[in-house]
């Protein structure tokens, strides 16, 4: 037989091991609840914390895409404003320079070019006549592009006698006879001043005029070249 006492004391002993172990196996299923619970929220929090990245990082690229597009506007206006300030320098330049030319232009001593007095000349033959070719008196620059013109009407086989004596203020050249009486060769000599590019004035002379000597004379025709005309600021003007 079985020892009573043993036995009770065995089963004390057992009950009080599987009450240890129920007490450990339900703190196990406590903590695996726990642990459970711990894994459905850190995952939530992961899952919240990525969409959060995501849209995170989606703003960072969108607000980098916009400075981009800020910093490619503002270099857009500048190399815009840079290639104004770029074509206005160049313009100003290009005006500077026109405005040199065309000041060495008027300060430069009037001569006529080979062109010109080849062209000329082709002009009035023909149909050839007489003509007085007068200059300013101690004038070398009025006397230097009279000498051309002479020229050239020699050259077309025209008569020509030279006067260097006129004692005038007037100033660019002047065509035309006594009493204005205009006749074809007036016309056949400005018409080929105006060809070539020289500007002139057609004038009524008068047998008053005691400027040159011999003094002028009716029926006779005068290509009188007088003083330089003065350089002129501002707009430009034609210059008689």
């Amino acid at each position: 037989m079985y020892d009573i006492q043993a036995l009770t004391i065995r089963a004390q002993e057992l009950s009080q091991s599987v009450d240890r172990w129920n007490t450990a196996m339900v703190w196990a299923l406590v903590f695996t609840a726990l642990a459970a619970i711990a894994v459905v929220v850190t995952t939530r929090i992961v899952l919240t914390k990525a969409k959060q990245l995501a849209q995170t990082q989606d703003a960072l690229i969108r607000a980098k895409d916009q400075k981009l597009a800020l910093d490619l506007r503002d270099k857009d206006l500048k190399i815009s404003e840079a290639s104004l300030e770029a074509a206005s320098a160049t313009e100003k330049a290009e005006k500077e320079r026109l405005a040199r030319l065309e000041l060495e232009k008027q300060v430069a001593p009037r001569r006529l070019t080979g062109t010109q007095k080849t062209t000329m000349a082709d002009l009035l033959k023909g149909n050839s006549a007489a003509i007085v070719v007068v200059s300013a008196i101690v004038d070398a620059e009025s006397s230097d592009l009279a000498d051309d013109f002479d020229t050239a009407f020699k050259e077309s086989h025209w008569q020509t006698l030279r006067i260097k004596n006129r004692i005038t203020e007037d100033r660019g050249v002047s065509l035309g006879t006594v009493g204005g009486i205009n006749t074809i060769f007036v016309k056949r000599v400005s018409d080929a001043l105006t060809a070539i590019g020289v500007p002139h004035e057609d004038v009524s002379f008068s047998a008053d005029d005691h400027s040159i000597s011999p003094w002028f004379q009716p029926g006779v025709l005068y290509l009188v070249v007088n003083h330089k005309p003065e350089v002129v600021t501002g707009p430009r003007k034609d210059l008689r």
